[in-house]
C-alpha cells in the first residue's frame, strides 16, 4: 500500500470517527432535553428583577422593604392571565455564587469539620407553585412568617435524603449555618432544580426567608435586590412587560424593572454550548467524510486504470511475441542480436509500434500482405481488451 493510499485510510478513518461522535452527541442532546429542570413550563415564567435602594427606603426600616415587596406580588398578582407570582433572589439556570454550610443540630461533628455547601436561595411565599416544584414534604411558609421573622427553612429533596435519609425525616429538624446563629426548623421539602444547567447534577440547597434576624452576621438581614417570578401564558409579550410596569409602578412609580426575560430563554441558553459543539462535530464530520470518498474514490479509480493498462500491456506484448516467433520461424528477417535486431523493420515495428511508413517499407520489400495481417491481429486484440 503506497502512502497516498494510508492517508485515504486515515482520513476515512478519521471521519467516521467524527460521525460517530456527533451520533453520540445527538443522543446526548436529545436525552438532556427529555431530562425535566425540576420547574415545569419555563416559557410560561416571567421574570424581571427590581432593587429598592436606601435612598427610598432606610435600613432603619427594613421591614418596610418587605412590605412593598409583599404590595408589588399583590398588584402582580391582579394583572390579567397571571396566576402566581413570587419572589427570589436567585433563578435557575443562573449563576448562583451564594453558597454556605448547614449545620443539622442531630448530626455530630468533629472540630474543624465542615459540611458540604449548599445553595442558599431566599424566597417569598408561593416561589414553589409559581415555578411548578413540588413540595414532596411538609409546607410551604406563609407572609405572616416573612414579616414576623420566624426561623424556618425549606430544604432541598436532595439534601434531605443526604442528612436524615428521607424527605419526610426531615420534617421538624433544626439547622443553621454556624454556631452563633439561629436554630431554624425545616418545615418543607421542594424537589430539586437544576440550577447550572440540565447536564449537571441538582446541587443540594436550602430555601431561607426573605426577613431573617441574626443572619451571616447581621443584626437583620433583608434582600433588596430580587427577582420576579409570574406564571402566565403571556410570559414573554410587550403588553406583558407593560402591564407588568403599570402594576409595580402603582406601588412605588421610582423603581424601574430591569432584565425582563423567561425562564424558557434561560434554559435555552443552558443548552447552548451543547447544542453549539454538537454542529461543529456535525458539519466536521461530514466534510472530513467527503473528503475521504472523494480521496477513495481517487484511489480506486487510478488502481483501476493502472490494472487495466497493465492488462492492455500484457495482451499486446504477448501478441507481438507471437508474431515475432512467427516471421523468426520464416526466416527472412533474423533478429538474432540486439543491434542486427534494432536496424531491422520489423523488429522496430514491434518494439516500437506500427507506422504508416512501416507498412510502405514493408510493401516495397513485397511483405504488405503479412504487414496489413499482423496489424490487423494486434489492433483488433487491443481494442478487445478496452
Amino acid at each position: 500500500m503506497c502512502v497516498s493510499d494510508r492517508w485515504v485510510v486515515i482520513q476515512v478513518a478519521l471521519a467516521l470517527v467524527l460521525l460517530i461522535c456527533s451520533g453520540l452527541m445527538i443522543r446526548t442532546f436529545r436525552a438532556l432535553t427529555r431530562v425535566s429542570p425540576g420547574f415545569s413550563d419555563p416559557n410560561t415564567i416571567a421574570s424581571f428583577d427590581i432593587f429598592i435602594p436606601t435612598s427610598q427606603v432606610p435600613d432603619t426600616n427594613r421591614i418596610d422593604v418587605l412590605r412593598m415587596q409583599q404590595a408589588i406580588v399583590n398588584q402582580l398578582a391582579t394583572v390579567h392571565g397571571v396566576s402566581s407570582v413570587a419572589i427570589s433572589t436567585s433563578l435557575p439556570m443562573l449563576p448562583n455564587p451564594s453558597l454556605d454550610s448547614l449545620y443539622a443540630s442531630d448530626r455530630a461533628y468533629k472540630e474543624g469539620d465542615m459540611p458540604p455547601l449548599s445553595v442558599e436561595k431566599f424566597v417569598s411565599p408561593g416561589f414553589f407553585k409559581t415555578m411548578g416544584v413540588p413540595l414532596v414534604a411538609g409546607r410551604d411558609m406563609t407572609w405572616e412568617e416573612e414579616l414576623q421573622k420566624w426561623p424556618v427553612v425549606i430544604v432541598s429533596e436532595n439534601l434531605a435524603r443526604k442528612y436524615w435519609g428521607s424527605s419526610t425525616a426531615a420534617i421538624g429538624k433544626l439547622v443553621h449555618l454556624g454556631s452563633n446563629e439561629p436554630w431554624h426548623e425545616v418545615i418543607g421539602v421542594a424537589g430539586d432544580m437544576h440550577d447550572n444547567g440540565v447536564n449537571q447534577d441538582p446541587p443540594t440547597a436550602v430555601y431561607w426567608g426573605l426577613f431573617q434576624e441574626k443572619f451571616a452576621t447581621q443584626k437583620e438581614l433583608v434582600r433588596r435586590y430580587v427577582h420576579y417570578v409570574i406564571r402566565t401564558p403571556r410570559a414573554g409579550s410587550a403588553s406583558f412587560f407593560s402591564d407588568s410596569e403599570r402594576a409595580v409602578w402603582s406601588v412605588n412609580h421610582d423603581l424601574p424593572l430591569a432584565y425582563s426575560k423567561t425562564l424558557g430563554e434561560l434554559y435555552t441558553k443552558s443548552m447552548a454550548r451543547t447544542s453549539f459543539t454538537l454542529v461543529l462535530l456535525s458539519v466536521a464530520g461530514a466534510m472530513t467524510l467527503l473528503l475521504g470518498i472523494i480521496g477513495l474514490y481517487g484511489v480506486i479509480a487510478y488502481s483501476i486504470s493502472q490494472c487495466t493498462h497493465c492488462a492492455r500491456s500484457k495482451t499486446v506484448h504477448c501478441e507481438l511475441n507471437r508474431w515475432t516467433n512467427f516471421l523468426n520461424c520464416l526466416g527472412r528477417f533474423s533478429t538474432d542480436g540486439r543491434h542486427r535486431g534494432e536496424r531491422n523493420p520489423l523488429y522496430r515495428t514491434i518494439h516500437h509500434g506500427l507506422q504508416l511508413s512501416v507498412i510502405l517499407h514493408f510493401t516495397l520489400f513485397g511483405q504488405t500482405l503479412l504487414g496489413i495481417t499482423g496489424d490487423y491481429q494486434v489492433r483488433s486484440r487491443m481494442a478487445s481488451c478496452g
